[in-house]
């Protein structure tokens, strides 16, 4: 995953769980040897993708919907965002 200040942090999965309305959920973390520490917790079902990430301390959004993809900086006062195209 790309952020937004150009860094890309690589993570590891947990075993997945399925949701009663078919939603799957996943937490995610960083390899202790990553030079770039996260954690989270993403959801995907027929709406999008959803989660949130914790990278250096720092709060990351995820959202996705048909028009597109957004990786949001919560931690920062500005709410600085990356925008990506939706993929087809």
């Amino acid at each position: 995953m790309r952020l937004a200040d150009g860094r890309t942090v690589t993570v590891r999965t947990a075993p997945a769980h399925r949701h009663d309305n078919g939603d799957l959920s996943v937490r995610v973390h960083s390899d202790a040897k990553s030079p770039v520490p996260a954690a989270g917790l993403f959801t995907a079902g027929a709406s999008g993708l959803f989660g949130r990430l914790r990278v250096d301390g720092r709060l990351m959004l995820v959202h996705s919907d048909v028009s597109g993809a957004w990786l949001i900086d919560a931690s920062r006062p500005s709410w600085s965002s990356t925008r990506s195209a939706p993929t087809r």
